[in-house]
């Protein structure tokens, strides 16, 4: 005797079998479709978007690196390539592991990334292989994001310690004050070229614009409709023009020049915000004297340093994808497509050709060229042409009754390469042979009056899919 099931239990069956089916439809209809809709969102024209966004994701949670570039000095005082290599990987190893330790948004990120890289590798490979060769790509992608955050940092710090950029540090007292940027190109403006540019337009100073417009006023009654127009269109743009004067255009705009500066002012006020007593907090930063650090601070400081992590995120992610791509079709045989698309060979193309033949059977042709020809030339002997077309009889007819297809000209493309080679000649790359499945006449249990002139069995529940007849 069966047991009783009660409601809950029976409702819950039900939803796991639901679920199950769900999961199972899922992976066999639309797996392949998600993998190449991921591939073609990272691989795609917005890859270089989505790397960059990708890559300052996984750094965004270890900024300030506070300390990196004196941490350098102290390791590698004379600048040794070799040093300079085991310092990096020892960087990079620690980075890591705060992030898997502490990281908020870069935890997220990274796991994200390394689902989407498993995801990405061809399925067509052992599913163990497949798991550790999509998580090296992470880890890679994840080791080439913190090198870029290294460099940026170093950057930063380098400037600040050879004193190229201005930074008031209300701990710190500079011996010799630096020269900002942007400061200096004002001033040297100011000092050297701007008596050169004050009678360029007179106009726009005060006493000559008001006259100007009083004398346009007082002759305005004298004026026809088109000269009105015009003087009030000129007074407006000059008016315009009177109103940008005041401001200060050439400084904001030479100010934009000073970005590795508010850089460095922005990095100098959070490390001496978060680390205790000016000491290097490169690794970890004290949770309670976060929150004296203002929002607006961390966010203008990120967003300018986003402008240069991109320069070196962007070819980085490349050259990984590239080189996982490239051994992935060496080593592993897989990932053909993807690898073949990417490097855009204008040669090597080919198609499949169908044919039904007598028999019923299906015969597939896949016709290649080793070369696809550059230069081209119009083929005097084409058969749309009028002239062939005259030596057929009635242009396109044969005895004027039956249309001749483009298919069984002998010439049928317009064009031509300039130069013949075999490389040109179309070949058969393979074939395959799918034979004729039995006529739906003979599932009738033999008995062809149930068949209807349609083609269906009468038996068959007039099942088109399942029991039609063959026309051939």
């Amino acid at each position: 005797m069966e047991p009783i099931l009660s409601a809950e239990t029976l409702k819950w069956e039900k939803c796991k079998n639901l679920i199950d089916a769900l999961g199972a439809f899922l992976t066999k209809r639309y797996r392949a479709a998600f993998h190449g809709s991921i591939y073609g969102i990272f691989a795609g024209e917005t890859g270089d978007v989505v790397w960059a966004i990708a890559y300052f994701g996984v750094v965004s949670s270890l900024i300030p690196l506070c300390g990196i570039y004196e941490d350098y000095l102290q390791f590698n005082p004379n600048h040794n390539p070799l040093l300079l290599v085991v310092w990096l990987s020892k960087i990079v190893i620690a980075l890591f592991m705060q992030i898997m330790a502490a990281g908020r948004i870069s935890l997220i990120f990274a796991i994200l990334l390394f689902l989407v890289l498993v995801i990405m590798t061809d399925m067509k490979m052992k599913q163990p292989i497949r798991l550790l060769w999509g998580l090296s790509h992470g880890f890679a992608h994840i080791v080439a994001a913190l090198c870029c955050l290294v460099f940026v940092e170093c950057a930063i710090e380098w400037l600040i310690d050879e004193g190229i950029v201005k930074i008031h540090d209300a701990g710190k007292t500079a011996a010799v004050e630096p020269t900002a940027l942007a400061s200096s190109l004002y001033q040297e403006y100011m000092a050297h070229f701007s008596h050169m540019f004050i009678n360029v337009t007179p106009l726009f100073q005060g006493n000559a614009s008001n006259e100007f417009h009083d004398t346009v006023h007082q002759s305005v009654a004298s004026m026809s409709a088109v000269q009105r127009l015009h003087a009030h269109a000129y007074a407006s743009v000059l008016r315009l023009l009177y109103w940008l004067n005041g401001i200060p255009l050439l400084q904001a705009t030479l100010s934009l020049f000073d970005l590795p500066g508010r850089i460095a002012q922005r990095h100098t006020d959070l490390c001496s915000a978060l680390c205790v007593e000016g000491a290097a907090c490169m690794l970890s930063h004290d949770p309670t004297r976060v929150i004296l650090v203002k929002r607006t601070t961390m966010v203008t400081y990120a967003a300018a340093i986003f402008l240069y992590f991109v320069l070196l995120a962007i070819p980085a992610a490349g050259g990984v994808f590239g080189t996982w791509l490239a051994l992935t079709l060496n080593i592993f045989k897989a990932q053909y497509n993807e690898g073949f698309s990417s490097l855009r060979i204008e040669h090597w193309k080919n198609f499949l050709k169908l044919h039904v033949n007598k028999k019923g059977d299906l015969e597939m042709y896949a016709l290649g060229l080793r070369r696809v020809p550059k230069h081209w030339v119009k083929d005097p002997q084409w058969d749309g042409n009028v002239l062939a077309k005259a030596r057929r009889g009635g242009f396109d007819k044969i005895d004027n009754k039956t249309s001749v297809p483009s298919w069984a000209w002998r010439k049928p493309s317009k064009w031509i390469p300039r130069r013949e080679s075999r490389k040109f000649t179309p070949e058969i790359i393979d074939f395959a042979l799918i034979p004729k499945r039995p006529s739906a006449a003979a599932s009738c249990d033999g008995n062809l009056e149930e068949t209807s002139e349609n083609g269906y069995c009468a038996s068959a529940g007039n099942n088109p899919i399942r029991a039609r007849t063959s026309s051939i």
